[in-house]
């Protein structure tokens, strides 16, 4: 198995190119295989009846332009504190 290894890693080594070209192919290959047999994928998701349906159905009604994509967050500062956003700004 050694000299077996030892051919192929010097093989590499002479024709960084091929190898380089080859890698690529075979990533299309492994690509193309996965986008054609694979199901297409979606962020539709419906469980009637269930709890979480009908919180996302009550936020739909209620927030239409946030329900179902965002994950609001809340932050509690001391009182006095001043945040800082993402830009450098204090708020």
């Amino acid at each position: 198995m050694t000299p077996l290894l030892y051919r192929l890693g010097y093989s590499c080594a002479r024709h960084p190119a091929r190898v380089l070209v080859i890698w690529l192919m075979a990533a299309l290959v492994i690509v193309g295989v996965a986008r054609s047999v694979g199901q297409e994928t979606n962020d539709n998701l419906s469980l009637p009846g269930t709890d979480s349906q009908a919180a996302s159905n009550l936020l739909g009604d209620k927030f239409p332009d946030q329900a179902n994509g965002s994950v609001p967050i809340a932050f509690r500062a001391p009182a006095g504190t001043k945040l800082q956003t993402e830009g450098g700004q204090r708020g």
